[in-house]
Order: structure tokens, then sequence, then C-alpha cells
């Protein structure tokens, strides 16, 4: 298999007769960056992101090489942006029968500094574009509005101070002037940090009923209120209902009955490594089948690679014409029940025969990995829904070539199987290190410690003297040590058993030094 990023990290492919010292001799001797512990480092597959188009791939690469970040990490802000823009058009019909949104949700997980905001940002670009257009369409009705509302309230004032006027007349003046002129509805397209209740209060005045969560600071909401123990059941479920395209029925004490239909939301949540862990392997997320909702990418970081280079003139012309491109989408009149300002009625596509063949093969594939022993048994959730994520995939592919497009052919439904079986292998991958990571977790926490102690040579006897309670006895403290060692963070001292150099990671040190 070939590596995400193409460079082999030698604190990866660690044979088991090479010492600990040795490995971590390597590392430092090449200034390389300590491997994190709680996404380890692995071989994977190249994003295949070919299977996207020529269209998408040229914008998808041209943000990777301008930001200097991984190729999955410039796709992830770029599909979900796409799918902004489309979601609220059609839906996807199934072979199996059933009408499904084609919004979906992505996670990407990566340090602070590797530039993932960056590259959300240039992705996204279009959407800010429009948003700013809205605001000054809405600053100018708002202050018609005002207006408007002045003068109502000047003459509904001016008919009850009327004193002789019969009480028939008033009631028939007033009725002549009507109810105060209707709010203009806000404009916003993406938000990024709202609570549940917020979001479903901001849908019942908004412009438009498709909406998307872009958060640069995604740990801000899966640890956020509505995360809570004693919300997140709620949370998710009502997540999870949008995703699958249901109406929200809701009664609340200060608010009354709320009903929202024909809405559809989009997600794209960057969250850094350690909030990332918390969430994925969080039991009631995991039972209640929010996660099985998100395509999640954890890239290996860049830095240290991204040494300065002229930009290529194309690369900007690539992504400024993808911004004209997702503008353009947002601009389209989206398709409104009847009657109503904000309630959307898609039509629907289905896929072509041959488009069929290739999601019942796929589903078939992904089914027969379904058993105890087969290969997706422990990310079972996602896999079983793969086949649907891959036909939602597929019909926002096929809208941004063609927004009226009549049905979903099969070089559509090819390419979003293969991205598809990427995402399953990336949730193999980082389910296999969620899982795992009790021991990892406890490493992490004595390395905060050491840090923090301000140790640049720490001793097996200071921790196990003074280090957290947990971890004082030779028998815990041991395995924790060998995993900072084999990963970078504490060097063996030669000739001084059980005494250790600390490597801190670079922005800490230079920290420490200035």
């Amino acid at each position: 298999m070939n590596n995400e990023n193409e460079i082999t990290n030698p604190l990866v492919h660690v044979n088991n007769s090479v010492s600990l010292e040795t490995v971590a001799d390597v590392a430092l001797s090449q200034g390389e960056e300590p491997i994190d512990l709680l996404f380890r480092s692995t071989n994977r597959h190249k994003y295949p992101v070919e299977a996207l188009g020529p269209s998408i791939q040229g914008v998808i690469e041209a943000i990777a090489n301008k930001c200097q970040v991984p190729v999955v990490m410039a796709a992830q802000s770029v599909l979900a942006t796409i799918c902004l823009a489309v979601q609220g058009h059609a839906d996807v019909h199934l072979p199996f029968g059933q009408r499904r949104p084609c919004s979906l949700y992505f996670l990407t997980v990566a340090a602070s500094g590797d530039r993932k905001t960056t590259s959300d940002r240039e992705a996204s670009r279009g959407v800010s574009e429009f948003e700013a257009a809205l605001d000054r369409e809405y600053k100018a009705k708002i202050a018609e509005w005002n207006i408007a509302c002045a003068s109502w309230e000047a003459n509904t004032k001016s008919v009850k101070s009327e004193k002789d006027l019969a009480d028939k007349d008033r009631t028939d003046r007033l009725k002549q002037l009507g109810s105060r002129p209707p709010q203009p509805l806000a404009p916003f397209v993406a938000i990024s940090d709202p609570t549940l209740e917020g979001l479903f209060k901001s849908w019942v005045a908004s412009l438009l009923p498709s909406l998307g969560i872009f958060s640069s600071e995604g740990g801000q909401i899966t640890g956020g209120y509505g995360l809570t123990p004693e919300n997140k059941l709620k949370t998710a479920a009502s997540l999870s209902e949008l995703w699958d395209g249901r109406s929200v029925r809701r009664i609340r004490a200060g608010d009354g009955f709320m009903h929202l239909s024909g809405r559809r939301l989009t997600m794209h949540l960057l969250i850094q490594v350690k909030a990332a862990a918390n969430f994925l392997a969080d039991p009631v997320l995991r039972d209640q089948g929010l996660l099985s909702r998100f395509f999640v990418a954890a890239p290996d970081s860049l830095a240290g690679q991204r040494l300065y280079r002229d930009a290529d003139p194309e690369w900007e012309v690539a992504i400024a014409t993808f911004a004209i491109k997702i503008k353009d989408l947002l601009r389209k009149q989206l398709p409104l029940a009847n009657g109503a300002k904000n309630e959307l009625a898609p039509r629907l596509v289905a896929l072509s025969d041959r488009a069929e063949c290739v999601f019942f093969e796929f589903s078939d594939e992904v089914e027969r990995g379904l058993g105890p022993l087969g290969r997706y048994a422990m990310i079972s959730e996602l896999a079983n829904k793969a086949a649907e994520n891959a036909a939602r995939l597929a019909l926002i592919m096929a809208l941004f070539d063609d927004l009226s497009v009549s049905e979903v052919s099969e070089i559509y439904m090819e390419g979003a199987v293969e991205i598809c079986h990427w995402y399953l292998e990336e949730a193999l991958r980082i389910t296999e290190a969620v899982r795992n990571n009790g021991m990892m977790a406890d490493a992490e926490m004595l390395r905060q410690w050491i840090i923090a102690s301000g140790y640049d040579v720490v001793t097996r006897r200071d921790i196990l003297n003074k280090g957290p309670a947990r971890f004082r006895t030779f028998e815990v403290l041991r395995p924790l040590l060998d995993i900072l060692v084999e990963h970078g963070w504490l060097q063996p001292v030669a000739n001084k058993n059980g005494t250790f150099r600390v490597n801190r990671p670079r922005d800490t040190a230079t920290t420490a030094t200035a």
C-alpha cells in the first residue's frame, strides 16, 4: 500500500529486533517530530481523488498544493462545500425504494498547525462570498423593514388614539392596516458553532432551508453543551434524524410546538486529535448511530515537509473557478413546498440501471464483510450505511456537474464506491487505534505530566516518587515509558538505566527557549 503522504517514517516501520533506543536515536537524528500517541501514523491506501472526476479533482489538488496539506484534507473540505451547495435541490432514490437526502457529514482530524482551517477557507471561499452578498441585501431589506414598521406603528397608534372613532370603524381601520410587516428572513448559509436549540430556532427565521455546520474548532461542538452527558443522546438523535431527512418536531415550555420539515444539513467538523479520540470512542454516540454517519479522515501531518516553493498560478485559477461555480449553485432557486418561504421540496433522482448494478455489487461486498470474522465486523454501523453513502455521494458529484441531471449514471456511482472504499479502510484504521487507546491515553497523560513538570531529563524514580498516583508502580509505568520511547517523546540516556531525555514538540521547545 502507498502512504498517503508518500513519506516513510522510521518510527512506523520498526522491526521487532531493533531496540527502542535505536528507534529514538533515528527519530532525533533526522529531526522528526514525535508521533502522536492517539492516532498513530500507519501506511494507508492513497486517497483516490481521481474517482471524483476531473473538475472536483482539479480543485482538491490545487488546494492541497497551495496550502501544502494532504489531499484527503482538501477533499473533505471540497466535498462538504459541494454538498452544501447542491443538497437542497434533489434527493436520491435508493434501489431499495427509500428516498434519502444527499447530505453528508464529515470529520477531519488534524493537529493544530496542520493548516486544516486554511484548507477549509480556500474550499469554502464561494460560500463566504455568497454570504457576504446576501448580508448586503439583508441590510438593505432591514432598513426598509424598519421604515415600514415605524410607519405601521405610527398609523396604528393614531387609529387607537382617535377618541371620536366608533368601535366598528376603529376595528375596520386596524384591519386595513394589517399586522406588523414580517421581518426579512436571515441570510446565513454556514454556521460555525450552534447549539441544537439555536440551530432549530435559527432555521425558523432562516432565508435558506439548506444549511451547513462548518466548524474549524470542532472540539467546541463535540465537547460543548449539546454533547454533555445529559444532552448527548438528544443531540445525537436529532442530528441523525436530520441526516436521514426526517422532519423535526419539538415541544418546549418556552417556545411551544415547533415543526421543521424540508430541511437539509451538511456538516464538516475540523477537530484536533485528542478531542476526536474522545468523540469517536464515545459508546453513547456509537450505539445511537451518529458516528456511523460521518466520513472520518485523520491524515498524517505534513509538518516538517512544507518547505517554501513558488505558487503555480494554475492553482489559484482552479480555486477561483471553483468558488465561482459554488456561488452560482448557491444562487439557484431552491425547490420550495407550495406556499412555503423556507421549506424544501427537492425532486427525486434515481440511479440508472447500470448504476444500480454497481450499487448492489458494493452493497453485497460490504454485507459479506459484516460477518463475525468479516473485514468490516468492527465497523458494522458505518459499513451498513456504506452503500447509501455511496449513492448520496454519487448524486452530489452528478449535481455538481449538472444541477438538472435526471439520473445518476454508472460513472458517478463507480467513483463514489471507490471513495467509500477508502473511507471504510480509514474507519478500520481509526477504529483499531481508538479501541487500543486505553494504554495510549495513559501514555499521553504521563507525557503531559512530564512536559508540565518542566523536565528536560526525567528518571523512572522521578515518576515513581512524584508522578500521577496511578503510574507509581513499576509494572504500570514500564510499558508507558516504552510507548513514549517508541513514539519519540523520550530518548534513553546511554549507560544510565531508567533515565530519559525529554523530546518536546517544536512549538513547545521554542516557547520554552524563548
